[in-house]
């Protein structure tokens, strides 16, 4: 499969991801009670740049509140240190995990968003949903 073909099929497949995921209201809830308490919401994502106007339309749609969107972030570290982030929620254990040995560990809390796929990682917290 060349790139264009592989960048292709994933775009594909991510929007019907995207489109018909369903909202989790824990979070959500979460969100607007973090936005109502004066928190900035940044939204960062490894999905590409291809998505953005579909992937902001469905946060639009769920009424998610964000006051910043990255996209195609491999290296979310960076964003987290320009941001100066207090607070970071992902489901993926490894990244949370290698994110606790920089120096982002002892001003960021890191919180798995809990999965069955990220039991075995450490985090300051867990997102229980």
């Amino acid at each position: 499969m060349s790139p264009e073909e592989y960048l292709e099929t994933w775009i594909s497949i991510s929007e019907r991801i995207v489109k018909y995921s369903k909202l989790n209201k824990k979070m959500f809830n979460n969100l607007l009670m973090e936005k109502s308490q004066g928190s900035k919401i940044i939204i960062v994502t490894a999905r590409n740049k291809e998505l953005d106007d579909l992937n902001k339309k469905v946060l639009n749609k769920h009424g998610i509140p964000f006051d910043e969107y990255y996209s195609n972030q491999s290296d979310k570290y960076s964003v987290l240190r320009s941001e100066n982030a207090s607070r970071f929620f992902d489901d993926k254990g490894e990244l949370i995990e290698n994110l606790m040995y920089t120096d982002i560990e002892s001003t960021c809390e890191l919180t798995i968003v809990d999965a069955p796929y990220n039991k075995n990682f450490k985090s300051h917290s867990r997102f229980i949903l």
